[in-house]
C-alpha cells in the first residue's frame, strides 16, 4: 500500500534524487489537462501528475493548482504540505505557498492537525500554526500529530525515556518519563515503558491532565472505549474504569472492546457476553466469536456458524461453515467451499457461489470463481466479469487488476480506466499509487497520469 509520508519525501528528494526525478519525468509525454479551477468550496483538490511533476486536480482531472513539486501531500484543514528541491512547505487550495519550501529549511512536514502542523529542520521537531509561525520550538527528536489537544513528543536521540504529551501551547501535560505511547481517546491516552527482551513492554494509562490513573504494568491493553479499558498481565484480561480500577476482573482468556454496554469474552475455552458490571449476559457457550459488527457478532459452536444480537439473542442460526462481519448491510457466508452473503435476517442476498470473496468496499466486492476474480454489487450483478488473475479491493474508485503478470486498474463501472502495463501496482491512496515499470518506480494518478524514475522504492512502500 502506499503512504505518501514525509519521511518517504524526505528520502525521495535529496538534491541528486530530484535533479534525476525532474529530468526523466520531463521526459514523460504526459497531456495536461484543462486550467480549470474548483467553485466548489467544500471540495479539496486531490494530489495528481501534471507533465511529469507533482500537482493537484479538480475530481473532473481539471489542473486545480500546476504540477512545479517534487512531491505532495493530500490537503488537511485546507492546507497540504508539499516538496520542493528536498525541502517542504505548505499551500491552500488556491496554490498560494503559505510555507515557502526552502524559507525557512524544513525537511519533513507533517499534516495540520487541530490548527497545527509538526515541522522538522535538520535535526528537530517542533509545531506551526496556519500561517507559518513556529508556536512551540523545533526542540524534540519525535512529534506526534495533536489529539483531543494534546501531541505525543519525545526528547531522547534513542527514542527512549523521554515520552509525554505537550498542549498546544508547548506546555509539558505528561511528564516526559515514558518509553512510548498512542494518542489520546475518550480521554486517555495509553504509555508504555521498556520494550526490549530485557525489559519487554508494560503498559498503563494517563488522563488530560497528566494523571497516571494506571501504572505501567500490563502486558497488553486496549483503548478506552464506552468508559473501560480492555487490560492483560500473564495471559488472563479484564476491564478497568476511569479511575484505574480494574472493575472488572482479569480472569477472562481473551476479551474484545465494549460495544452498546456488552463485550464477548473468552472463559474456560468458550464465548459469552457480559456486562460492564462483569454479571453474565450470555454463559460462556460458543467455541468462537468474533467482534460484533453492525450490532451483530458471528459465532460458532460444533463447528458452524451463526449470528448473536447485542444481548445474546441468536438471530441467525448455526448453518454456515464460515461467516464473517457485517459491512454495509451484508456478511460473507460459506457452505460446502462456496461463498456468498447474508443480510441481518440470515437471507442469502447473494447465492453461495463463489470460490473467494472480499468484502464491500466502495459498493463493490471482489468474487473469484473458476481462479479468476472480478466484482459484484450488492444484488449480485457482476460489474465487472470474473477474468483477471488477481484483484485488489476498491479505493479511491479504482482497483488494481492483472492479467499475465500485467498490472492496471479498472473504475466502478467496470472501465479499464488504466491499462494493464505494470509489473507492479499499489493501491490508491491520496490520489496516487505506486507502481513499477520496467525497472522505473514512481506513480500513477487516476487519471493514468505516471511519474517514474529508475531504481526501487523504498522499504516502506509495500511493492518490494
Amino acid at each position: 500500500m502506499m503512504i505518501i509520508n514525509p519521511h518517504f519525501c524526505v528520502k525521495m528528494h535529496k538534491t541528486f534524487f530530484a535533479l534525476t526525478l525532474v529530468l526523466l519525468c520531463s521526459m514523460i509525454n504526459v497531456t495536461k489537462a484543462d486550467t480549470a479551477q474548483s467553485t466548489d468550496t467544500d471540495e479539496m483538490p486531490i494530489p495528481c501528475i501534471i507533465n511529469g511533476k507533482f500537482g493537484y486536480c479538480n475530481n473532473d482531472g481539471s489542473t486545480a493548482i500546476e504540477g512545479k513539486y517534487d512531491m505532495v501531500k493530500p490537503f488537511h484543514e485546507g492546507l497540504a504540505a508539499v516538496t520542493l528541491d528536498g525541502r517542504c512547505g505548505y499551500i491552500d487550495k488556491t496554490g498560494k505557498e503559505i510555507v515557502h519550501p526552502g524559507t525557512p529549511y524544513y525537511f519533513e512536514c507533517g499534516n495540520f492537525s487541530e490548527g497545527l502542523a509538526m515541522v522538522q529542520d535538520d535535526a528537530d521537531k517542533g509545531y506551526i500554526n496556519k500561517v507559518g509561525q513556529v508556536v512551540i520550538p523545533l526542540e524534540y527528536k519525535f512529534a506526534n500529530d495533536f489529539h483531543e489537544g494534546l501531541a505525543g513528543v519525545n526528547a531522547s536521540e534513542s527514542l527512549r525515556g523521554e515520552y509525554g504529551f505537550i498542549d498546544k501551547t508547548g506546555k509539558v501535560i505528561v511528564p516526559l518519563k515514558y518509553d512510548d505511547g498512542d494518542d489520546f481517546h475518550e480521554g486517555f491516552a495509553v504509555v508504555l515503558v521498556g520494550r526490549g527482551k530485557q525489559a519487554p513492554a508494560e503498559y498503563g494509562f494517563v488522563n488530560k491532565v497528566g494523571k497516571e490513573i494506571a501504572s505501567p504494568k500490563y502486558t497488553r491493553v486496549l483503548p478506552f472505549q464506552e468508559g473501560l479499558a480492555k487490560v492483560e498481565i500473564d495471559g488472563k484480561c479484564g476491564f478497568i474504569n476511569e479511575t484505574g480500577v480494574e472493575i472488572i476482573p482479569l480472569i477472562y482468556q481473551n476479551a474484545y472492546s465494549f460495544q452498546s454496554g456488552h463485550a464477548l469474552m473468552q472463559f474456560n475455552g468458550k464465548w459469552g457476553l457480559i456486562e460492564k458490571i462483569g454479571q453474565d449476559v450470555l454463559e460462556p457457550t460458543y467455541d468462537y466469536a468474533r467482534n460484533f459488527s453492525e450490532g451483530l457478532a458471528s459465532v460458532t459452536l460444533h463447528d458452524k456458524w451463526g449470528f448473536i444480537d447485542g444481548v445474546g439473542k441468536l438471530v441467525i442460526p448455526f448453518k454456515y461453515d464460515s461467516a464473517e462481519d457485517f459491512s454495509d448491510g451484508l456478511a460473507k457466508a460459506m457452505i460446502g467451499g462456496k461463498w456468498g452473503f447474508i443480510d441481518k435476517t440470515g437471507k442469502e442476498v447473494i447465492p453461495l457461489k463463489y470460490d473467494a470473496e472480499e468484502v464491500f468496499t466502495d459498493g463493490l466486492a471482489k468474487v473469484m470463481i473458476g481462479g479468476k476474480w472480478g466484482f459484484i454489487d450488492k444484488t449480485g450483478r457482476e460489474v465487472v466479469p470474473p477474468k483477471y488473475d488477481s484483484a485488489d479491493i476498491y479505493s479511491e474508485g479504482l482497483a488494481e487488476v492483472s492479467v499475465d503478470g500485467k498490472n492496471g486498474y479498472v473504475n466502478s463501472i467496470g472501465e479499464m480506466a488504466i491499462p494493464l502495463k505494470y509489473d507492479k501496482a499499489g493501491r490508491f491512496e491520496n490520489g496516487l499509487a505506486e507502481v513499477v515499470l520496467d525497472g522505473k518506480s514512481g506513480y500513477v494518478d487516476h487519471w493514468g497520469h505516471e511519474c517514474l524514475l529508475e531504481g526501487k522504492f523504498s522499504d516502506d512502500s509495500g511493492l518490494d
